[in-house]
């Protein structure tokens, strides 16, 4: 999606690209719009988990905060732009795959 549609989706509020969860909201609703105009109904996304692992671990940056709090308003926000822009999303990666020691994608 990236290479058509521009830049990388921005998940942290911290990373200086998002601040706020209006923010997010909008992201995501142009998001689904983009996905939307190519026949796509369901996201798999937001991600969930609560993490500080770095940029390059499993989950890295694709998790929102190392706060539980700060996660759901964070995944409300994706959510309710998703819906907006017409797709559906599925809320995935919990509970704890942001402090495993391996890529589950690869392997227990």
């Amino acid at each position: 999606m990236d290479e058509l549609d521009g830049d990388d989706v921005p998940q942290r509020p911290a990373d200086g690209r998002v601040r706020q969860p209006e923010q997010v909201t909008e992201i995501a609703r142009e998001r689904a719009e983009q996905l939307k105009a190519r026949g796509v109904t369901w996201n798999l996304a937001p991600s969930v988990d609560v993490s500080d692992q770095p940029r390059t671990a499993v989950i890295g940056d694709r998790s929102f905060s190392d706060d539980p709090a700060t996660v759901t308003r964070y995944a409300a926000a994706w959510v309710q732009g998703q819906e907006a822009g017409g797709v559906f999303g599925v809320l995935k990666h919990f509970p704890g795959h942001g402090h495993s020691s391996g890529d589950s994608h690869k392997g227990r």
